[in-house]
């Protein structure tokens, strides 16, 4: 029995590269409510980085398996602000506060990073609370992008202070550092860290996060899952990229039972799963024309198994991750 563990179906077969952000330009940090912010500090570091990637709208409009680089994200930017991109700490955050361009989403909608702890394992995906309860959060993702813009306007525009990024001290009231707090959870406001953290040594696997979107809940929707829009990858490079929709699976064991194939994987939840299986003869196939097993099942956010009766000694599969 061989056992060929590609990456997911959607990915392979929609993958897409793209460039997207706002070019820097001699202009102070802007910031509208509605925008993407990244934002990088290190723990009693003297300054904290935070980027405007655009509105969210841009990324939610991504289709699945789209990579974009995020050009104002770059190892020389990344060191002119952190002595190492060694046990940096990053976070992505939005939050609509009225008066956006995201009409299709309520007030108090969270754009909240959620830090995997280790590369292709995906980590927490934070849950919808009440408007009230995100509001006092979405209040505190809006301080951080105000503080920027407040800072920016108070210094000269320049290398430290460009219309997509900004260097502010980590001691000032307005600083990321500050308003994030030291545990990570917007000064108490969330629960749980929003902040990946590099490892140290930064030199050869990516730095993840998962991107979820939480819409306020109520009623049976009330502590459900969010929506996972994508992954962030911070690079050693210092580059940072984001992949529309979920994160690939990763199988955890196959194993056979008889004349049965049982896959064990990742799942995340709100996505559905199947199998896609195919022999020597047609492994060189596209995976679209492999054979599919009709039975599915729907992630938790834990560990799941799909199960394939077939005798054949050497069988070749993939997970296909649908909507």
């Amino acid at each position: 029995m061989n056992a060929h563990l590609p990456r997911s179906l959607a990915r392979a077969a929609h993958s897409l590269l793209l460039l997207i952000g706002i070019s820097a330009q001699a202009a102070p940090f802007r910031y509208v409510k509605g925008d993407l912010l990244a934002c990088f500090r290190t723990e009693g570091g003297e300054s904290d980085l935070v980027v405007n990637l655009g509105s969210v709208a841009g990324f939610e409009a991504l289709p699945w398996g789209t990579t974009v680089v995020l050009d104002g994200v770059d190892g020389a930017r990344l060191a002119s602000a952190f002595p190492s991109l060694a046990a940096l700490r990053w976070a992505v955050l939005g939050a609509h506060r009225g008066n956006t361009n995201l009409p299709q989403h309520p007030i108090q909608t969270l754009w909240i990073s959620s830090p995997h702890p280790e590369p292709e394992t995906p980590g927490i995906v934070w849950k919808r609370r009440s408007s009230f309860t995100q509001g006092t959060a979405a209040s505190q993702v809006e301080a951080i992008g105000l503080g920027a813009l407040t800072y920016g306007n108070q210094v000269p525009a320049g290398p430290a202070n460009t219309n997509n990024a900004i260097l502010i001290p980590s001691q000032d009231l307005n600083a990321y550092s500050v308003l994030v707090s030291s545990e990570g959870n917007l000064s108490g406001t969330f629960p749980g860290t929003v902040e990946a953290q590099t490892p140290d040594p930064f030199e050869e696997s990516p730095s993840e996060s998962s991107l979820i979107r939480l819409v306020p809940g109520s009623g049976t929707v009330l502590n459900s899952p969010g929506t996972v829009l994508g992954l962030f990858r911070l690079a050693p490079d210092g580059s940072l990229s984001f992949t529309a929709g979920p994160p690939l699976p990763r199988i955890l064991s196959v194993t056979r039972i008889h004349a049965t194939m049982r896959l064990e994987f990742t799942t995340v939840p709100g996505f559905t799963y199947q199998l896609r299986l195919a022999g020597p003869e047609t492994l060189q196939s596209p995976l679209t024309s492999w054979a599919l097993d009709p039975t599915t099942v729907v992630g938790s956010g834990q560990p799941a198994s799909l199960e394939h009766p077939d005798s054949r000694d050497a069988l070749f599969f993939v997970v296909e991750v649908l909507p």
